[in-house]
């Protein structure tokens, strides 16, 4: 009489059977033994009307609107990125981008920017994201100046308008380097 066990490649399935599920018990056993040991912080709920988080409605992108972005954006990437004079590029950043630094801080080149050897170019806005009243997001493609060993970036850039009419200045709130190309 035959038994389960008397073939040599039923035997082998077996116990490739029991390895995966020794290892399925293991990793159970190991998520039931050790809970989540993280500190826990009370949740605090006031009572009243929920916040409700509207996103301003979208707005058209003109063309004069791009060329103070792109005027803005010439100078933000010749001093503050490329670190040609970046005291220079201290005036067109957000109070926010430049908060915790001084301007002798941003000469002396302690800037919250990446530095990136881009060359001598016409910065032009490759890709608008979104455009809003007082806000656009874009990308602009950065090429690296001869001799830099390194490839063009690409960035994330979103820009603020503060002010209206005659006033209204436009400028750097954060560049985000998003890729890099291989030279």
């Amino acid at each position: 009489m035959r038994t389960i066990l008397s073939s040599p490649r039923r035997r082998k399935r077996l116990a490739y059977v029991g390895v995966a599920l020794a290892l399925v018990g293991t990793a159970v056993g190991v998520g039931v033994t050790y809970p989540n040991t993280a500190q826990h912080v009370p949740q605090r709920f006031h009572g009243g009307p929920p916040t409700l988080v509207r996103v301003p409605p979208r707005a058209p992108f003109t063309a004069a609107d791009r060329r103070r972005v792109e005027a803005v954006l010439q100078v933000f990437v010749d001093h503050a990125v490329a670190r040609h004079d970046p005291a220079v590029a201290y005036d067109v950043v957000t109070p926010a981008m430049s908060r915790g630094s001084t301007r002798k801080g941003w000469a002396a080149g302690n800037v919250p920017v990446y530095p990136y050897p881009a060359a001598r170019q016409h910065v032009q806005i490759a890709w608008v994201w979104a455009s809003y009243r007082n806000e656009v997001d874009f990308d602009v493609v950065l090429l690296p100046r001869k001799g830099a060993h390194v490839g063009p970036m690409a960035a994330g850039v979103d820009m603020k308008a503060t002010g209206t009419g005659a006033h209204r200045r436009w400028r750097v709130d954060p560049f985000t380097p998003r890729q890099f190309y291989a030279p």
